[in-house]
């Protein structure tokens, strides 16, 4: 395997290329939890969130109920059982086989939640979409970002993804994804080393 280049910023003993997963046994139930789930709840992207944390974490309904978007976001983020993650944590977990939750809640109507899927990070755009004249456009390729499991009842192209898009297609806005925050389960997200802050000395960037 050809080389990172990361091997003098990140700590010693952690495997440099963070494109190799962890967990094989892992990220593969997170891939199949994601299959299922966009199959399953094509529409619903809280649905379909709710379903790939009980699947992985091996929760029951009762356990981990049914929360809409905006809701789920409120749970996020107040719940000790989860910690909010950098963009660059959430990539480096997802590929370890962790569910990973994106979202970013709205007022007046419903917010939006995705999983971050497991896979080898892509430029966003590059697909179609008819603006508001009736125009028809495309999304400028840009940027490296981790990969999305997202649906949607909405129109929007980019929030639509069984890994094929990225974490910031569903919203489509620099500014709307800003604001998007990432979540993951305390006891996982704990114990490994966040290399954001190394990864940005090494040049690798969003955007």
């Amino acid at each position: 395997m050809a080389s990172t280049g990361l091997e003098g910023v990140l700590p010693g003993g952690f495997n440099a290329s963070l494109e190799t997963p962890k967990d094989p046994a892992a990220l593969a139930k997170l891939k199949e939890a994601c299959a299922a789930a966009y199959k399953d709840h094509p529409n619903s992207c809280s649905h379909a969130v709710n379903a790939i944390v009980r699947t992985v974490l091996g929760m029951s309904e009762q356990a981990w109920p049914q929360r809409q978007a905006n809701d789920l976001v409120a749970f996020l983020t107040q719940s000790t059982d989860w910690t909010e993650v950098t963009l660059d944590r959430a990539y480096e977990l997802a590929l370890q086989g962790v569910p990973v939750v994106g979202g970013k809640a709205e007022t007046g109507t419903n917010g939006h939640v995705i999983i971050v899927y497991p896979g080898l990070r892509k430029p966003r755009g590059g697909y179609g979409y008819t603006d508001k004249t009736g125009a028809a456009k495309t999304v400028a390729v840009k940027g490296s970002y981790p990969l999305a499991l997202s649906t949607s009842l909405g129109s929007w192209p980019g929030a639509r993804s069984n890994g094929d898009k990225t974490v910031w297609d569903p919203w489509g806005k620099d500014a709307s994804f800003e604001l998007v925050k990432f979540w993951a389960p305390a006891k996982s997200a704990s114990g490994k080393p966040d290399v954001s802050a190394m990864l940005r000395k090494g040049g690798m960037r969003y955007g």
